[in-house]
């Protein structure tokens, strides 16, 4: 059975979303949704129940076929969400590693600053270094002149 609930949207009035509360979409948070030409969306359900209105069977009607033709069967139309729909998207995405994705994403982001750190440390050092040889060189070139004025 695949529960759906058709909005439509207020801020494109008349856009139709299928929002499928139980297909996981990333995290528990989100779930899927098809739009009117058919393509799914991960999107979050409260969101987009809070930023429309439920459709009339007259409007949603053709996103039925659609749905069907997506391979959904057994479609049960809700008007509105239920607090178990997120532990039930979270039971169908599997066991989550957040913490190893994050401990990743911060060894790979220490890795990147580092290897900035470096190029910058580089870069300091070079233009100190060609600074370094302006000043002596201006330094040179004024002690020259004052010695040939004297």
């Amino acid at each position: 059975m695949t529960d759906v609930l058709f909005r439509i949207t207020k801020a494109k009035p008349g856009a139709l979303v299928a929002v499928l509360p139980h297909v996981p979409a990333g995290t528990p948070s989100m779930c899927m949704s098809m739009d009117s030409e058919g393509k799914l969306h991960p999107c979050t359900p409260e969101l987009i129940a809070a930023t429309s209105r439920p459709a009339t069977p007259k409007e949603y009607k053709p996103m039925i076929d659609l749905l069907t033709q997506a391979g959904y069967q057994d479609i049960r139309v809700r008007l509105r969400l239920h607090r178990a729909d997120k532990d039930i998207r979270a039971s169908k995405a599997g066991p989550r590693q957040p913490m190893a994705t994050r401990e990743a994403d911060a060894a790979g982001i220490d890795r990147l600053a580092d290897a900035i750190r470096a190029i910058v440390a580089d870069e300091v050092a070079r233009v100190q270094s060609e600074q370094g040889a302006i000043m002596r060189a201006a330094f040179e070139q004024a002690m020259t002149g004052a010695v040939a004025r004297h």
